[in-house]
């Protein structure tokens, strides 16, 4: 099942870098890594991301859960991400935060370049399509 029209925000660059990740090791601003709001399983960690406006398609790992929630399998189903309705309202995610943004997936600055999207590290967002590999 692909993901359409989800919002895509930065992690992993400038204070983030080399921070732990919730399947072990660190995030690497260098690789095209993505993080999502929910644990997979480890045979299912590759997706491949879209994105439109370049035309351009990449393989990410998937090697940090979040941004905001971190049981919101919204692929399983079809839903939208949860973080969508928790930033319209102002509702608390499951971190105890109101998301200051609607992502429903995080990219490592490599990814952002991929795409060319400009901007300062930690700062970029985009709309994206992306599914399992």
């Amino acid at each position: 099942m692909k993901c359409i029209d989800i919002r895509a925000t930065e992690f992993g660059g400038g204070d983030e870098t080399e921070m732990g990740s919730a399947y072990g090791g660190k995030v690497d601003p260098a690789a095209l890594q993505a993080s999502l709001p929910a644990r997979l399983p480890g045979n299912r960690r590759q997706i491949t991301v879209f994105h439109r406006p370049s035309g351009r398609s990449v393989i990410c790992l998937v090697n940090d859960i979040g941004p905001w929630n971190v049981t919101d399998d919204y692929w399983t189903n079809g839903r939208r991400p949860l973080s969508e309705i928790q930033y319209q309202h102002h509702a608390e995610a499951e971190n105890g935060r109101v998301p200051s943004n609607d992502a429903g997936i995080d990219l490592s600055p490599a990814v952002f370049d991929f795409f060319g999207v400009i901007g300062p590290v930690n700062s970029r967002s985009m709309q994206v399509d992306w599914e399992f590999v």
